[in-house]
């Protein structure tokens, strides 16, 4: 999961909401399924409650805070098998033999009323 992007909500949120996170961290485990969460190192400086944020997920571990997360997401998704929980398309890859990958596990969403909601790639955010 990329907890910056979740955080911000598409960028309808300033700042960044702890809620957000809590929201799309526990859809996924509520169902089962075991959260890697990789974080921008300065999304706590940003956030709305960063203190609850540190205590809950940055000390008990549930996150890795990063200088600059985009790599590291993209690289742990490459070599897990996994899907990115984000709404960020890592531009940065297109013409790399990432980008393709990327096509594929990238898994856009929305938070509306409370509610994670994931977003069908042709009915996406742009």
């Amino acid at each position: 999961m990329d907890v910056s992007n979740v955080a911000f909500n598409r960028n309808l949120d300033i700042p960044p909401k702890v809620g957000n996170i809590n929201i799309g961290f526990y859809t996924f485990v509520k169902i089962g399924y075991y959260v890697i969460g990789i974080a921008d190192k300065s999304l706590k400086s940003h956030l709305d409650y960063p203190n609850w944020y540190k205590s809950k997920y940055i000390a008990n571990n549930y996150f890795t805070e990063v200088v600059y997360a985009d790599p590291v997401i993209v690289g742990l998704s490459y070599i897990f098998k996994c899907p990115i929980i984000t709404n960020d398309k890592y531009r940065q890859y297109e013409g790399t033999e990432l980008e393709e990958w990327l096509n594929k596990v990238l898994i856009p969403f929305k938070i509306i009323d409370g509610k994670f909601n994931l977003v069908a790639k042709r009915d996406s955010y742009d």
